[in-house]
Formats: C-alpha cells, structure tokens, sequence
C-alpha cells in the first residue's frame, strides 16, 4: 500500500518537474512572465540551460519504474538525492531574495522546493530503504 503512495507521488513530482523544465527549456521568457521577472534576451539561454536541469531531477523520479537490465534504482535513493537538490535550489534561491539578487516572487520556488523536500524527507524516515 505504501509503495503505490511513493510511486504515485514520484509521478506526481516528477510531472511538475519535467513540465517545468520543458516550459524553461523551450519558452522561457513566458515562465520568467509569471514569475514577474524581466529577462534579457540574451540571458534567456541561462535560463533554458536551468530547464535542462529541473527537467533531470524531474526524470530521476521515474528511475526507480523504468526497465533497465540487471539492476534496478530504489525509490530510496531517488528521494534521497532529488530532496538534497531541492533543499540546495530552495536555500539559493532564499538567499537571493533576502540578498535583493532576485525579486520576491521567486519566493515560490523556495516554498515549493523546500515543501517537497522536507516532505520526502518526512516520508523517507518512516520508510527504510529496504522496503521500497
């Protein structure tokens, strides 16, 4: 029962991530649109390399279901990994706004990052790595 929870939350998560990173990837300056940030254009090419990267932990998600011959990814170690990415993403970005580098409507990316990471990091400590 609780393993359908973690799959169906890793799908979940890494929906978001992948659409979010798609969206920075091929139509940047309407993401930085809504997050009321103006971009130069010639800095939108940063910000498409960022979607590469939000793109990748969003597709580490579906490591663990994804047939790969003589070894499997355990959702364990995916959660691990992309909590500590989004705990790493959601102190920068804190930091930034606090600093005056970026305006406070990123604050939604340091929310959402830091919500999910504490709560995989939550979920992960009343599941051992052996049973997922």
């Amino acid at each position: 029962m609780k393993e359908k929870m973690y799959k169906k939350l890793s799908l979940v998560f890494g929906v978001c991530d992948l659409a979010t990173g798609v969206a920075l990837m091929l139509c940047p300056s309407f993401v930085m649109t809504i997050l009321m940030t103006e971009v130069a254009a010639e800095s939108l090419v940063y910000i498409r390399y960022i979607g590469v990267f939000v793109f990748a932990v969003g597709f580490a998600y579906f490591l663990p279901y994804l047939p790969v011959k003589g070894r499997k990814v355990d959702v364990w170690s995916v959660w691990n990994i992309t909590a500590l990415v989004r705990c790493f993403v959601a102190a920068f970005v804190l930091l930034q706004v606090v600093i005056s580098i970026l305006p406070t409507a990123w604050l939604l990316v340091a929310v959402v990052d830091g919500s999910i990471a504490s709560a995989q990091f939550v979920l992960l400590r009343k599941m051992p790595p052996e049973s997922l």
